[in-house]
């Protein structure tokens, strides 16, 4: 169902004291604040429930319609069993009461949803606090004057404001029609399970997906109550859902079914310093796989930003393609339990979405073997087809032959359709899709779809990565070092990419103020762009040595680079005037000749 009523329609009248223009001026202003601005997510979720109400659809307010609608869960999504809607609507409450704290606090309406509620209600700001003040003598009773009437003031919606509310439902309508642009209509199928689902008691994988590795977030230890209890259990949501973005991974609710892995950890309160410990073990043997300790001020407890990067922390570490539960699994440790097809499923994703193979050693054939198989046994499974278009493009970029690089390219569209057919949110299909995009030169809509895969999942360094190389080849070097910022700070597990990344992106603007700190050091090597960005920074910093073995690692990535350098950087980065600056730096450095 995918209700959104139109704000040029009549709207049904509400049980409010304001008028729905002046709501809808409200929540302009509200959605162009610096506190909702950033986050998507909250936009879609204060639109969908304000303008539900105004139509008078409050019915349709429910967390099931709300998961499916405005968050992108699919159709077997399960409000009872799956937080995230829950979740999103604290945030969403906490992010409104400081709005009107802050850049709000003038405002005469506020929008409110309460708790145990998705209806919104339109509410008068609070009066401000009484002054005390000597109270003036008692008049008598025939000169006392009549009350004044009350007038509100005139919400005033503000230049500033109405653009950047025009330039955000811009900004929906060029998402939606790059997507569904690029995206074939639906057609009929049988149902879609999502990997990400929280299956409930009783509840397995389900024929529609291959076996996938599950993680259950346990509760934290906490040794006192009140309020580092309640921030304790919201950590505990928050991870649930942060770790169920990934589609590679089950998250199950506790007590549903085994899981293959457990986080758990304790919250410990000090006088000057609060400590969050966090631990992943295999649920079989308690084997610890990973763990950290995170310090936080005591007033970072309290508040969003202190459990969010608490998150991050733990999900980034956990459960992306170079996380904890991929390397025990890639060390050939079985976690049982798994269907036919075996771990087997999952493995053959992950390593096509770590694109580190080659085409004269049958590596890259017996894994495209492996996920034609998986997508046969499991049509329906979004992440497979996605993986295979990520598959594909690798193909393209190493192919040295130009027509049958150029029908890989074609088939990976497919496979990227497919996927986005299948699940529209999910971010692996996003990521394909956007990748695929790239390599057709078609630097827009790479763009648009690049940053609807970051918005899915803000912690995903495989989107985050490809997307900050798509601002770099169109030479958006600004947006992209801003970005990577922003990844260094909710990604430090893979901190390595960002720097190779701006690196090239320095090298775009030609700022390199210190060439060798980045690249470098970055541990990327089997990346092609962290190879390029080697190669450039030791030919920039004359250590001439170094700068040839950065060569031979970019030649065994990408042999292509040794034949016909051109054709190969087009294929990696696309037709651009950074890419012809990129190359004049290649040749210099003795790439390809």
């Amino acid at each position: 169902m995918n209700y959104m009523p139109d704000a040029d329609r009549p709207s049904t009248e509400i049980d409010s004291a304001f008028p729905p223009a002046e709501v809808r001026a409200a929540l302009r202003k509200a959605l162009a604040s610096p506190e909702l601005v950033a986050s998507p997510q909250l936009c879609a979720f204060l639109t969908y429930v304000v303008e539900a109400r105004l139509a008078g659809n409050e019915h349709l307010l429910k967390g099931q319609n709300i998961g499916r609608v405005v968050l992108g869960r699919p159709e077997s999504f399960d409000a009872q069993r799956d937080p995230i809607v829950r979740v999103e609507a604290n945030r969403l409450r906490r992010t409104l009461t400081a709005y009107y704290k802050g850049s709000g606090a003038d405002e005469t309406m506020h929008l409110v949803v309460g708790r145990g509620s998705y209806v919104p209600r339109f509410e008068p700001a609070p009066p401000p606090p009484a002054v005390d003040a000597p109270e003036p003598p008692a008049a008598a009773p025939q000169d006392r004057p009549a009350p004044a009437k009350a007038h509100p003031l005139p919400v005033r919606a503000g230049r500033l404001a109405l653009i950047i509310g025009v330039a955000l439902a811009s900004i929906a309508v060029a998402v939606y029609g790059a997507i569904t642009l690029f995206a074939p209509q639906p057609v009929a199928r049988t149902p879609v399970v999502n990997a990400t689902h929280v299956f409930g008691p009783g509840v397995g994988p389900g024929a529609d997906q291959p076996y996938l590795p599950s993680v259950e977030v346990m509760a934290f230890t906490t040794h006192t109550a009140g309020s580092a209890a309640e921030r304790a259990r919201e950590l505990v949501a928050t991870l649930t859902v942060s770790l169920a973005r990934f589609p590679e991974l089950r998250v199950l609710a506790r007590g549903s079914e085994r899981a293959d892995f457990r986080l758990d950890g304790e919250v410990t309160l000090g006088e000057t310093t609060n400590t969050v410990a966090m631990r992943l073990s295999v649920a079989g043997t308690a084997e610890v796989i990973w763990s950290a300790s995170v310090e936080l001020k005591p007033n970072e407890l309290g508040s969003d930003s202190g459990i969010e990067r608490v998150v991050a922390i733990a999900t980034t570490a956990i459960a992306p393609q170079f996380g904890a539960i991929a390397q025990y699994l890639a060390g050939g440790k079985d976690v049982g339990e798994a269907d036919e097809g075996g771990i087997g499923d999952y493995g053959c994703m992950i390593s096509a979405q770590l694109q580190h193979h080659r085409l004269d050693d049958g590596s890259w054939q017996k894994l495209d073997a492996c996920l034609r198989d998986t997508i046969a046994r499991y049509p329906n499974f979004a992440t497979a087809a996605a993986s295979r278009a990520l598959l594909l493009v690798e193909d393209y970029r190493l192919d040295p032959v130009e027509s049958s690089a150029q029908v890989a390219l074609r088939d990976a569209e497919t496979e990227a359709r497919r996927a986005l057919q299948l699940e529209p949110t999910n971010v692996r299909a996003l990521t394909a899709a956007a990748v695929v995009a790239l390599g057709k030169d078609d630097l827009d809509v790479a763009r648009t779809i690049g940053l609807r895969a970051v918005t899915a999942n803000p912690l995903d360094p495989l989107s985050r990565s490809q997307y900050v190389l798509t601002l770099i080849a169109s030479g958006y070097y600004d947006q992209a070092l801003a970005q990577s910022a922003i990844a260094r700070q909710i990604d430090p597990a893979h901190i390595s990419f960002y720097d190779s990344l701006d690196y090239l992106a320095h090298f775009g603007k030609g700022t390199e103020p210190n060439p060798l700190r980045s690249a470098v050091v970055a541990d990327v090597p089997t990346l092609p762009y962290g190879a390029i960005a080697r190669v450039l920074a030791y030919n920039s910093g004359d250590e001439n040595e170094a700068r040839d073995q950065a060569r031979a690692v970019l030649y065994e990535i990408m042999p292509a680079f040794a034949d016909d350098m051109p054709s190969a950087l087009h294929r990696q980065f696309t037709a651009s005037p950074f890419t012809e600056r990129l190359e004049a730096a290649l040749r210099q450095a003795e790439v390809g000749s």
